[in-house]
C-alpha cells in the first residue's frame, strides 16, 4: 500500500511537523493567492499542539484493519466482499459521527433539532476504506440563528476533514467533505477566513480568468434546508415560488430585527445609526442565503438531490424524528401517481435507467456493450457503476426494504421478480465488482481513476503528460528570471505545475499490472464481461416493459463482437440491438462475393 502524502506522525529525519507539511502543501497549491488573504491556519491552533493529528491516527488505524479485512477475504474460496463493505461502512459512520458530535459540542447547544443525512455509497452500505462525504443538513427551525449555526457546523466539519491531508486541492483523493455540490455550502479550506466581500471578488475573478482555484465555495445551498424543503426536492419537477420567498424574507426580517433590538449584546450598537445598519446588514446577509431564489444550477442540484441521489439516503447523525419527518413527506410525494398511473417512485426508477442506457449506447465503448476491455478500465465508473445503478433503480421501483445492492437482488429473487438464474449472476457480479473496488483502494490507499491495461497507451499518456510538464516548467523558469515578472502569471504557472505533477504521480500508480491481479483479469475477461452484457440486456428489457427478468427468456449466450463492425459503427448500436446476429444469419444464407464472381464468369463463358 502506498504511503499517504501527509503521515499522522513525523518521519524520524523530517524537521517538519505534520501540520507544517500540510501548510507547505496548501501554500504551494494556492501560490500567489494565499498571501493576499488571511491565513486559513489562523483559528486552528488547537489542532497543532501535538506531533500527531489524532483524527489521522484514528483513521489510519481504522483503515489498516479494513485493508487487512479485504486481504483476508480475498484469500477465501467464496469471498463476501459485500459484507466487508458493510463492515467498512459501519466503521466509517462511527468515525464521522464522533467528529460531527465533537464539532456540535464545540459550537454549543444547537438552536433547534437537526439531522445529518448521508447519500450515495454510505446510504447503500457499500463504502470503501477511502470515501468522500456526501451529506445534507436538515434543521427544524428556519431562522437566522439556526441557519448560521448549521452553516458554521458545515464549515467546521469540512475544515477538520481537510486537516487529514486528503483533499484534491493538495493532490489527494481521500476522506473529505464533497468538494462539488453534494454537501452544505462552505468555503474551501484556503478561503475559510475570508470575508463575504472577498468571496464575491474572488468569484468574479475566477469567472474572468476561468481559474477554478479562485472559486472560494464548495457544496451548495440546497443541501442546507428544513426537512420539508428537502423533501420537496422529490417532487416531479421541483420549482420555487419566488413571490412567496420574497414575502417570507420580509416577514422574517421583521422577526429578526425585533429579536436583535431586544438582545442585550446589541445595546451599544443600537445607540448609533452605523451600529443599527451593521446589525441590519448582517441580518440581510443571512436572510439572503436562506431566501434568495435558487439559480438555474442550484435548481438542478436540488432536483438531483431529491430524485437521482434521493434514491439512496440514510440518517448519519442527529435527531431521528427530523429524519422521519423528511422521509415520511418524501415517501408521500413518491407515492403520487401521474396520468399514466405510475407512481413517482416508479417513474424515477425507470427514467434514470433509461438515461444510463441511452448514455451507454451513445458512447458505444462500454464493456456492458462490447464484452471487451479497452486500453484502460475505471473499476468504479466503468464496471461497478452501471450494475449498481440498475439494481438501485430496481430496488427503488419495487420499494425494497434495503438500499444495499446485494440485499435488493436477494429480496427481488424471493419475490419472484428476478429468476434464480438471473439473480445469481447479478449477485456474483456484484461481489466481484465490489471486490475489485476494495482491492484497488487497498493497493493505492486513496480513490483512483482508470487503471491502464495497455502498456503502449500508458507510455503514450505518460510521455504526453511529461512533455506538458516540461513545457510549463520551462515557461515558469523563464518567467521568474524576468526583471519585473507579473506575480499573478508566475503564481498561476506554479499552481498548474503542481497540479500536473500530482497527476503524474497518480498516473504512475495506475500502470499496467499494478491494480488488477492476473487472476482477477482472467476472471473478468472470461466470466464477468459476458455476465455484464446479460445485465445490460436485462436493464434494456426492464425499461422496455418487461417487469420480471430471467423467466423463460431466450438464451442470452453472448456472440463475439466483430471489431470491424464496431469500427464501422462507433456508436455500438449494431451489436447492442442484436443486429450482429442478423448479419451472421444473412452471411450464412447469401452467396459470398467470390461465389458471385465465379457465377458471373461462367455466364460469360470465361471459365
Amino acid at each position: 500500500m502506498l504511503q499517504q502524502q501527509f503521515p499522522n506522525t513525523v518521519a524520524p529525519n523530517s524537521p517538519l511537523t505534520w501540520w507544517q507539511q500540510l501548510k507547505n502543501a496548501v501554500s504551494s497549491a494556492y501560490s500567489g493567492i494565499i498571501d493576499k488573504i488571511k491565513s486559513p491556519f489562523q483559528g486552528l491552533t488547537q489542532y497543532f499542539q501535538n506531533d500527531e493529528n489524532p483524527d489521522s491516527t484514528a483513521l489510519h488505524k481504522l483503515r489498516a484493519n479494513q485493508f487487512n479485512l479485504i486481504e483476508a477475504e480475498d484469500k477465501k474460496e467464496n469471498p463476501d466482499f459485500v459484507n466487508v463493505a458493510k463492515s467498512i461502512t459501519a466503521d466509517t459512520k462511527k468515525y464521522m459521527q464522533k467528529i460531527i458530535d465533537e464539532e456540535v459540542k464545540k459550537l454549543g447547544k444547537p438552536p433547534c433539532k437537526y439531522s445529518v443525512i448521508t447519500l450515495g455509497s454510505m446510504a447503500r452500505q457499500e463504502c470503501g476504506p477511502v470515501t468522500d462525504l456526501e451529506i445534507g443538513i436538515l434543521y427544524d427551525k428556519k431562522d437566522v440563528a439556526s441557519y448560521k449555526y448549521f452553516s458554521l457546523l458545515s464549515q467546521n466539519i469540512s475544515d477538520r476533514l481537510f486537516l487529514l491531508g486528503e483533499h484534491p486541492d493538495i493532490g489527494q483523493k481521500g476522506l473529505r467533505m464533497d468538494e462539488a455540490d453534494n454537501a452544505p455550502p462552505h468555503l474551501r479550506y484556503a478561503y475559510r477566513n475570508i470575508t463575504p466581500e472577498q468571496a464575491k471578488s474572488l468569484m468574479k475573478e475566477a469567472i474572468l480568468k476561468r481559474d477554478r482555484k479562485l472559486i472560494p465555495y464548495e457544496g451548495s445551498r440546497p443541501y442546507l434546508a428544513t426537512a420539508d424543503e428537502f423533501a420537496d426536492y422529490s417532487k416531479p419537477e421541483f420549482k420555487q415560488d419566488i413571490a412567496l420567498l420574497r414575502k417570507q424574507k420580509e416577514a422574517q426580517f421583521k422577526k429578526e430585527w425585533d429579536k436583535a433590538q431586544k438582545d442585550p449584546k446589541n445595546k451599544a450598537k443600537l445607540k448609533t445609526s452605523a451600529g443599527r445598519k451593521e446589525i441590519q446588514s448582517e441580518i440581510n446577509y443571512w436572510l439572503d442565503q436562506m431566501y434568495r431564489p435558487f439559480t438555474t444550477r442550484e435548481l438542478g442540484i436540488a432536483n438531483q438531490a431529491g430524485k437521482k441521489l434521493g434514491r439512496n439516503m440514510a440518517l448519519l447523525h442527529g435527531d431521528t424524528g427530523i429524519y422521519q419527518q423528511f422521509d415520511t413527506k418524501r415517501k408521500k410525494i413518491f407515492a403520487q401517481k401521474d396520468k399514466s398511473g405510475l407512481t413517482g417512485r416508479q417513474k424515477i426508477g425507470k427514467e434514470k435507467m433509461v438515461d444510463d442506457i441511452k448514455e451507454t449506447l451513445q458512447k458505444g465503448k462500454s464493456v456492458y456493450l462490447t464484452g471487451k476491455l479497452d486500453k484502460t478500465l475505471d473499476v468504479k465508473r466503468e464496471l461497478y457503476r452501471f450494475t449498481e445503478q440498475f439494481v438501485t433503480n430496481l430496488g427503488f421501483y419495487h420499494q425494497c426494504k434495503s438500499q444495499n445492492c446485494l440485499d435488493i437482488v436477494k429480496e427481488l429473487k424471493e419475490r419472484k421478480i428476478l429468476s434464480p438464474e438471473y439473480a445469481n449472476k447479478l449477485e456474483d457480479f456484484i461481489q466481484f465488482a465490489s471486490g475489485l473496488r476494495l482491492k484497488e483502494q487497498r493497493v493505492l490507499g486513496h480513490q483512483s481513476n482508470a487503471a491502464y491495461l495497455d502498456q503502449k497507451e500508458f507510455e503514450d499518456d505518460k510521455a504526453k503528460l511529461e512533455k506538458e510538464i516540461a513545457g510549463i516548467q520551462a515557461s515558469y523558469d523563464y518567467m521568474i528570471k524576468l526583471p519585473n515578472p507579473v506575480k499573478d502569471d508566475v503564481s498561476a504557472l506554479k499552481r498548474k505545475l503542481d497540479e500536473l505533477k500530482y497527476k503524474h504521480e497518480h498516473l504512475l500508480e495506475m500502470a499496467p499490472g499494478k491494480i488488477i491481479s492476473p487472476k482477477d483479469m482472467d476472471l473478468l475477461k472470461n466470466k464477468y464481461l459476458p455476465i455484464a452484457q446479460e445485465i445490460f440486456k436485462g436493464a434494456q428489457a426492464w425499461t422496455q416493459g418487461q417487469e420480471k427478468l430471467g423467466f423463460n427468456q431466450p438464451s442470452t449466450t453472448t456472440v463475439p463482437v466483430d471489431n470491424a463492425v464496431l469500427a464501422a459503427k462507433p456508436s455500438g448500436l449494431f451489436h447492442a440491438f442484436g443486429l450482429d446476429k442478423v448479419k451472421q444469419l444473412a452471411t450464412s444464407i447469401l452467396p459470398s462475393r467470390e461465389e458471385l464472381i465465379l457465377k458471373k464468369k461462367k455466364l460469360l463463358g470465361l471459365c
